[in-house]
């Protein structure tokens, strides 16, 4: 008997059903029975937890109401994940869809081809709007069977996607426009050219004022709002409503974890009483990429006889499993922390964020305020204790700290772990 890896039920199954499943009504165990005299037990914890159910259900709730929407989350949380259901949520509404991802893209132009070109790639929808796009350009459509074109020598890519969104406003349909990856992009932009990323972002909240059929769901690495700040341009977001992405709680970080395609191909395992608790305790920060580092390299020291069923986690595998992360081989996996720093901040204000994440990694407790800037002044005499906030609210919204009880520290006891070993 030949058995398929497919995914089922949206819980990552690793096999494949050929007779009936079933679940008991708690919707803790799923049980795949197949032809012949073989049964298969696949655990699951949990009523997909991980999926996010209730924020996508939340997204498509505010865009139905017509809002647009920004969302706010640091890095490494799951927000392109989230983006790509939501637009598969959508879609299968009945909604017009288009994505498009501004990673490796340089200039204003390079983004507004692309967006165009992503409306355009739909020939269903070249045909209900051709008529209205004519109207709106006259003379922009192409003499072959291509449809439309963005004729980079003819037309003002601007005025192109102005006479795009007009025709998709038209639509019965509803159209969404998701954009990844912005807030680098206009950071980039802003960097060089700040009045040129200003008038682009109005140009946005232009089309969004007068073309109230098509929403805009915008996110990405870096908060989008502190971008605007930094540049003094927060007056071109005002239209958007902010969605802020939160880590997973424990419960939908455990059905996470316990995902089949998140283990050992070869050890697929459940947590021992107490060893997932130590493992949240130890990550701090649960979001899917840290969950999915740790878990990968989870070990079972307690292995089922003969392969049947699920292996058990100790404390000590998942302390093993972090260990081995900190080690030389692996450092990579937490570089592009360095290089955001490094690649997004001043020289000077990176510097001062790289010496107060060292200083914030020599113990799990974090630091104060006081001793923070009492740090700082050992190589910026000068500064404030509200230019240091200012520096501490740039690393929560990017994702490396948090504030509690009037204390910052890491948010990922792992994350901590590596910059004291690799970056003090």
């Amino acid at each position: 008997m030949v058995r398929r890896p497919i995914n089922f039920f949206e819980t990552g199954g690793i096999i494949q059903p050929l007779a009936s499943i079933t679940r008991n009504p708690i919707g803790k165990r799923i049980s795949c029975i197949y032809s012949g005299l073989n049964i298969f037990k696949l655990e699951y914890i949990g009523t997909l937890m991980h999926t996010r159910q209730r924020e996508r259900s939340e997204v498509r709730a505010r865009l139905e109401a017509g809002a647009s929407l920004l969302m706010l989350a640091p890095r490494r949380i799951g927000k392109t994940w989230l983006m790509n259901e939501v637009k598969s949520d959508l879609a299968k509404a009945n909604w017009n869809c288009f994505f498009v991802d501004l990673e490796g893209l340089q200039t204003e132009r390079e983004f507004l081809v692309a967006l165009c070109r992503e409306i355009e790639r739909s020939r269903d929808l070249k045909q209900r709007i051709g008529t209205r796009l004519k109207q709106a350009l006259n003379q922009i459509m192409s003499a072959d069977d291509a449809g439309l074109v963005v004729n980079a020598q003819q037309l003002d890519p601007r005025t192109y996607l102005e006479a795009l969104i007009e025709s998709l406003d038209g639509e019965e349909r509803p159209t969404v426009i998701l954009i990844d990856e912005i807030s680098l992009f206009m950071l980039e932009r802003a960097s060089k050219d700040a009045d040129g990323a200003k008038t682009l972002l109005y140009l946005l909240r232009k089309l969004q004022q007068r073309f109230k059929g098509v929403r805009w769901f915008l996110t990405g690495s870096v908060g989008l709002d502190a971008v605007a700040r930094r540049f003094g341009i927060e007056g071109a977001l005002v239209d958007f409503e902010i969605f802020p992405l939160e880590p997973f709680d424990r419960d939908a970080a455990r059905s996470f974890a316990e995902l089949p395609e998140n283990q050992p191909a070869a050890s697929p395992f459940t947590f021992e009483d107490g060893a997932f608790d130590f493992m949240v305790d130890e990550i701090g920060w649960l979001s899917p990429y840290y969950l999915r580092l740790v878990t990968s390299k989870i070990r079972p020291s307690q292995q089922q006889p003969g392969g049947s069923g699920r292996s058990q986690c100790r404390q000590q595998d998942v302390e093993a499993a972090m260990n081995e992360l900190l080690q030389p081989a692996y450092r990579s996996m937490f570089s592009t922390y360095r290089e955001h720093i490094r690649k997004n901040f001043e020289p000077a204000q990176s510097d001062r964020l790289q010496l107060l994440l060292g200083k914030l990694s020599e113990t799990a407790r974090g630091e104060t305020s006081a001793t923070l800037l009492a740090a700082a002044h050992a190589s910026s005499p000068t500064l404030t204790l509200s230019e240091l906030r200012a520096d501490l609210r740039a690393l929560v919204s990017d994702g490396f700290i948090l504030s509690t009880d009037e204390r910052w520290t890491f948010r990922s006891g792992l994350l901590r772990r590596y910059w004291l070993e690799y970056e003090v």
